[in-house]
């Protein structure tokens, strides 16, 4: 098949409603992340601290480590998946004001630049207090 049997004209309405799947997606995409970090954090805290007899120091600051990078990868899997989705976002926005007349995300505050809502910088915030957890307790401030 050649490049000019094929029908590639821009049809902004179908690439609306399949930004607006991939938002969706991203967007759930983040929770599943949230849900993970918990989980392993928890897990991990719980294996540390609640092990009977303790562990092996060696044991433990291994965990505590792993605690760490944990934290610290899924934060970066978090921003990654922000950062796809305000330029989905972004895209929305551009089809409505260009082609579609809808104000769905243009009449968001702060749109069509905004780059973060109030959750990311909350979760900013809960993943920054646990890297600062794991760093005190691999110093020995807290729970040695």
């Amino acid at each position: 098949m050649s490049d000019k049997n094929l029908n590639l004209k821009h049809i902004p309405k179908d690439e609306y409603s399949e930004l607006m799947g991939l938002i969706r997606f991203y967007g759930n995409f983040r929770f599943a992340i949230l849900t993970l970090f918990i989980a392993a954090n928890a897990g991990l805290l719980t294996i540390i601290y609640k092990t009977e007899p303790k562990l092996p120091a060696n044991l433990g600051l291994s965990l505590k480590i792993g605690g760490c990078l944990v934290t610290f990868s899924l934060w970066i899997a978090e921003t990654s998946v922000v950062l796809v989705w305000y330029r989905l976002v972004c895209r929305a926005v551009e089809l409505e004001h260009k082609y579609l007349g809808f104000k769905i995300w243009s009449a968001m505050p702060g749109a069509p630049g905004f780059k973060y809502l109030p959750t990311t910088y909350v979760s900013a915030l809960l993943y920054a207090a646990t890297i600062v957890l794991w760093v005190l307790a691999l110093t020995g401030y807290i729970c040695p």
